[in-house]
């Protein structure tokens, strides 16, 4: 399934939101509910010290028995320990769901003193065994959850020792858990009032974020192949859009080079085949325009045969074109030698030469060996050696070179006699490319010959390029 850019942002912005929202409310809970129990306990940790401080231990006295027992008296061996604390000046002490519940225990354990509100049960949830408190969760007699806290303590007294007592303190927690239960629905409710106005600015900020994208494609669309020459898209989009500006136009000037090449193509042909056609029919109508010999009639026919072939050449060479172009080509590869192929290709330019006065000369080295297409690599190298014989110079040079390294045998042809200039290397591949603009040649020569070269040496895995030298050297230079 395909989404939009619009919908991957705006699930991208409420997801990421979520996320950060879960976070913070689990932190925001997570320390509001500790400090809330630090606070608790800090409370009930002072009570249970306060409570403590009240006990009072003195040696046992039988005399004293008959005084007023309006204070809570335990005999603890013979330690008498007296609790003044009036426990009726506090309501919370003094029922079962007064909240506040506080049990003494000696040193073995056993109970001596518990508030009223605590009846006949017991704090049981753990066992002071030291002066550091301890804290934990209870269940309280009335059935609701409490927080209490223990610790051992020494009551103050005269004499002898005081036994060790310990005291469990212990609150319920109501205050707490509506708190926190308070918070609990204040963040979701706040969370997801916050996820919903997210999702309506996230809906209105991508809107207005890929709006410049929905302007690139109305300002593609005007694109048409009538008014290429003065189509580009404009450079005011965001700078991220920056790079997909850039190689649009790019791709519109590569297509806009295509077009152009496309018509050029389309007039190249036309003349190409005008002057041919023009002469055959010149031949013909000349032929008939009066009863003639048995021999001129060889001859206009001859003359007509010499064209025919010549416009079939450009026509095999176009098909070689079109071929190599698409990738219709099957490659049979083996090892040739170098300066035998080289050597062949030369012989069937070798009269041509001779005549002009211009001089071979073949230094690739015996025994030099190239695995590819042996019919493709002649094919390359009729085309450059027929190109070097015509620019060439009367009683000029054409030599052929090879070497071999690392990156690929190299094959370089060059000859005198060059005058094409630097900026026109760019062109000289491109199909019926002449630098004479006047074309008199046309109808000798189609001008494709490099084109196909070029083509070639890419569908052989290669590379091509060539270079101008000083004195006038024209060079093409192979790496296979």
């Amino acid at each position: 399934m395909i989404y939009s850019l619009r919908s991957r942002l705006l699930a991208g912005v409420v997801t990421g939101i979520t996320f950060v929202l879960c976070v913070f409310c689990i932190v925001i809970y997570t320390a509001t509910r500790q400090s809330l129990i630090y606070n608790f306990d800090k409370s009930l940790l002072s009570t249970a010290k306060t409570l403590s401080a009240i006990i009072e231990s003195e040696a046992y006295d039988h005399e004293d028995d008959g005084q007023d027992g309006h204070q809570d008296e335990f005999i603890i061996g013979a330690r008498k320990i007296e609790f003044q604390f009036d426990v009726g000046a506090t309501p919370e002490f003094n029922n079962l769901s007064g909240g506040a519940y506080y049990q003494f225990r000696d040193a073995n354990g056993l109970s001596i003193i518990r508030s009223p509100s605590l009846a006949n049960m017991d704090l049981n949830i753990f066992k002071a065994t030291s002066d550091v408190p301890r804290y934990g969760l209870c269940v309280l007699p009335d059935g609701r959850v409490g927080r209490a806290v223990g610790f051992q303590f020494i009551p103050k007294g005269q004499g002898k020792a005081s036994s060790v007592l310990s005291i469990t303190f212990a609150r319920e927690v109501s205050s707490i858990t509506g708190h926190l239960n308070f918070l609990v629905w204040l963040l979701l409710i706040s969370s997801a009032v916050m996820i919903l106005l997210s999702v309506i600015v996230a809906l209105l900020v991508t809107r207005a974020a890929l709006q410049p994208i929905r302007s690139l494609a109305d300002e593609i669309s005007t694109v048409d192949t009538e008014n290429f020459q003065e189509t580009y898209i404009s450079e005011k989009y965001p700078q991220e859009l920056l790079p997909v500006n850039r190689c649009l136009n790019n791709l519109l000037h590569r297509v806009k080079l295509s077009f152009d090449r496309e018509r050029r193509f389309n007039s190249d042909i036309a003349h190409e085949l005008r002057t041919p056609l023009a002469g055959i029919q010149s031949t013909i109508e000349v032929c008939l325009s009066q009863p003639r010999h048995s021999e001129e009639y060889t001859t206009s026919l001859q003359t007509s045969l010499e064209i025919t072939k010549s416009m079939r050449r450009m026509i095999d060479s176009l098909l070689s074109l079109a071929k190599l172009e698409s990738n219709q080509i099957t490659l049979n590869c083996e090892n040739i030698s170098l300066r035998d192929t080289v050597a062949d290709c030369w012989r069937n330019f070798a009269n041509q030469a001779y005549e002009r006065e211009i001089a071979f000369e073949n230094r690739i080295r015996d025994g030099v060996t190239l695995f590819s297409d042996k019919s493709y690599i002649t094919l390359a190298l009729i085309n450059i050696f027929e190109n070097a014989v015509e620019y060439s110079n009367e009683k000029g040079r054409i030599w052929a070179e090879s070497d071999r390294n690392e990156h690929g045998t190299t094959i370089s042809i060059s000859n005198t006699g060059c005058t094409l200039k630097e900026e026109n290397l760019e062109q000289i591949f491109d199909s019926f490319w002449r630098q004479e603009q006047a074309r008199s040649e046309t109808g000798k020569h189609c001008g494709i010959g490099l084109s196909i070269v070029q083509k070639v040496i890419k569908a052989l895995g290669g590379t091509i390029r060539a270079n101008i030298q000083t004195g006038g050297i024209f060079s093409i230079r192979i790496i296979l």
